[in-house]
């Protein structure tokens, strides 16, 4: 200790504890470090102008904390408790302001939890692991107002958090502002957000989930939730305002979303088992809305160009969605089939300006419906009822429009304009 008004408060018991204490060029710092169990070792704690800090509380086998504090106001509180902890290792680092850093590792063998919140001010990273083994997180925080919270029960867990930027989370109680909650066994999620005014949340609830986000840019928010098992959720988000929110329930989902642009909208829903949703958008001012309702369903979109809006609903089994959208003011609508009908097929295809393609197939199975538009000003719309209908319209130039309406089966058309 060197400077003035330190206070420390040391209580070990057990045997090989080690405890290392530095307070240097400090005024009005508070340390206070408990130790009980066997081979515990290694709290450091380093402050610079702080008022008050304290750290450590271990209690277990083979517990590792390490905690270096610069700055003002930083605050953190390590407890490692519960009659089968062991292997616990707990590593924070803070730099700045009015900084937060709490990790609880409760009744956990093998699990890591590393802070670094640098050079911003008024951060918090809270992280609480209880459960069985091998739980790790680590959270990276630079820049102002940033907030995390992080909670891990069960088994196996992987949570991986990098913030760069300022006001993340923006808004946000500390519950909303949770960016990974993690229940059941074998979950691993990773957040990267770099940019300002970002707001995440990711939330798994069953066993071998998957989850990865991606942000950059301004004013992104991303919100994300799993329930079920063995489903998988990709986002890579570019640009400014974009917003996506994405729910998969039941089994054995997987939706890839990649998004580059300003102000694009998506949001995402599948409930059944086995579903597939691929989304890329590029440009600006894009807005997509995926439904999936059903088991086995594959939807491929992707969008390149301006004021493009797409809403695609599947309801029913063993249906195929391809929507790909080239040029400017394109509107694309698919809802196809309802509960209980099922291999219904959809493809529209357009590049041009002020395109507008509709397919509504509901009732029946077995219909195929395909638009391919090239051009500007293009129309077509389809609507089909019953089974075992097949409609294409192929159009190639300027101003046209097409409706069809169909009610029964087995029908037959097929149109090409040039």
């Amino acid at each position: 200790q060197s400077g003035s008004s330190h206070t420390l408060s040391i209580d070990q018991a057990g045997r090989r504890n080690s405890s290392r204490n530095d307070q240097i060029g400090a005024t009005l710092n508070a340390a206070s470090v408990d130790q009980t169990g066997a081979s515990n070792s290694v709290v450091t704690q380093q402050g610079r102008r702080a008022t008050p800090s304290r750290a450590a509380t271990s209690t277990g086998n083979s517990n590792s904390i390490n905690v270096s504090q610069i700055g003002n106001n930083n605050d953190v509180s390590v407890v490692q408790v519960g009659s089968s902890a062991s292997n616990n290792r707990v590593t924070i680092q803070q730099q700045g302001n009015g900084s937060d850093g709490a990790v609880d590792q409760n009744a956990a063998s093998a699990a890591n939890a590393t802070i670094r919140q640098s050079v911003g001010n008024s951060n918090l990273a809270t992280v609480a692991q209880a459960g069985s083994a091998e739980s790790t997180t680590e959270i990276n925080q630079l820049g102002s107002n940033n907030q995390h919270k992080v909670l891990q029960s069960g088994s196996s867990h992987n949570a991986v958090i990098d913030v760069t930027g300022s006001a993340n989370f923006r808004g946000a109680t500390p519950i909303a502002a949770q960016a990974i909650s993690q229940i059941g066994s074998l979950h691993s999620s990773q957040i990267n957000v770099n940019g300002n005014s970002n707001a995440n949340l990711s939330y798994q609830l069953g066993s071998q989930n998957s989850s990865q986000q991606t942000v950059f840019g301004n004013l992104n928010s991303s919100s994300h939730y799993q329930q079920g098992s063995r489903h998988i959720f990709r986002e890579t988000t570019s640009g400014q305002g974009n917003s996506l929110q994405a729910a998969q329930l039941g089994t054995d989902h997987e939706f890839n979303a990649s998004i580059s642009g300003d102000q694009n909208t998506v949001s995402t829903r599948q409930t059944g088992s086995l579903n597939i949703a691929d989304l890329d958008i590029q440009g600006g001012a894009n807005q997509a809305i995926l439904e999936q309702d059903g088991n086995s369903l594959n939807l491929t979109e992707q969008i390149t160009g301006d004021n493009n809006f797409v809403r695609l609903v599947q309801k029913g089994d063993f249906s195929t969605l391809n929507v790909s959208v080239n040029g400017t003011s394109n509107r694309a609508d698919v809802i196809q089939g309802d509960v209980g009908s099922s291999n219904n097929v959809a493809a529209i295809t357009q590049a041009g300006a002020d395109n507008v393609a509709d397919i509504i197939q509901i009732g029946g199975s077995n219909n195929l419906a395909a638009i391919d538009q090239s051009g500007s000003r293009n129309q077509a719309l389809v609507s089909t009822d019953g089974s075992d209908n097949d409609i294409t319209i192929n159009q190639l130039g300027d101003d046209h429009s097409i409706s069809i309406i169909r009610t029964g089966s087995g029908n037959l058309i097929s149109i090409s304009q040039q």
